[in-house]
């Protein structure tokens, strides 16, 4: 097991692919801004930030923007 002291490392779940970039979604008073970051190791749950990323700032878990179709049809649900 290694062990990296002072890294910020982030789940899996966190990161997200955009036009071949890594980013994340950083939340903000008004929603969500993306953030390009650069990586460091990973393994099956975690990877860690090697830049792009403060200590502390709240990430997005999942995609924070609904997809068209399924904000569409998320809308006409509950009508």
């Amino acid at each position: 097991v290694d062990e990296i002291p002072d890294q910020i490392f982030i789940p899996q779940t966190a990161l997200f692919q955009e036009n071949g970039k890594d980013v994340v979604y950083v939340k903000t008073a008004s929603g969500f801004r993306t953030k390009e970051v650069e990586l460091g190791q990973r393994n099956t749950d975690y990877v860690i930030v090697k830049s792009g990323l403060k200590a502390k700032e709240q990430l997005a878990l999942m995609y924070p923007y609904p997809k068209t179709e399924e904000a569409k049809n998320e809308k006409e649900a509950a009508e």
